[in-house]
């Protein structure tokens, strides 16, 4: 019996390191469980900031691309302006030169008036002295209409005169030869 008590006491002390591994695996597989759950919640954190940085990484992409647009259509916006402008640009200077032409004109057609307003000033003045000539001429041409009446008047008092001494030649010539 002793050796069955000794096998007893044996078995027994191999049952207690037994149960003392056991607990250890035990506590161990408690531990592993926790750390697994663990390992599970941070494999689902890792998980969502995997997505939240995949999802960041898509939005930056979008972001890029949306940028590399804004910067092409900006690009083209500034080609837009900048031919804008050129052609504002000859346009304004095609307008300096019209109105340059224009002035050049207006100095020319300026010049013209003056030289206009000189001559006939100029004419009003030899019109002026015409004027007076022809008043000049239309008093002597009076002068000379009065001249003409008391011309015709003399000659017909010449002619009368002149029938008068013939006849009064006639008389004294009968006169004489009487």
């Amino acid at each position: 019996m002793e050796t069955v008590k000794g096998k007893y006491k044996e078995l027994f002390q191999q049952y207690k390191v037994l149960h003392g591994k056991y607990e250890g695996l035990r506590s161990h597989y408690n531990n592993l469980c926790t750390d697994f759950a663990k390992a599970q919640e941070d494999r689902a954190e890792i998980e969502a900031v995997r997505d939240a940085l995949e999802e960041q990484k898509a939005l930056r992409e979008t972001v890029e691309l949306q940028l590399l647009g804004a910067q092409k259509e900006l690009v083209l916006v500034e080609d837009w302006a900048r031919e804008d402008i050129h052609g504002r640009d000859k346009t304004i200077e095609m307008l300096r030169g019209d109105i340059q032409d224009k002035d050049a004109r207006l100095a020319h057609q300026e010049e013209q008036v003056e030289s206009l307003e000189r001559q006939i000033k100029e004419a009003l003045g030899v019109m002026e002295g015409h004027e007076a000539k022809l008043a000049e001429i239309a008093r002597l041409k009076d002068a000379v209409a009065t001249y003409e009446l008391s011309m015709d008047k003399l000659q017909d008092d010449v002619a009368a005169l002149t029938s008068e001494n013939d006849s009064a030649t006639r008389v004294i010539q009968n006169l004489k030869g009487v």
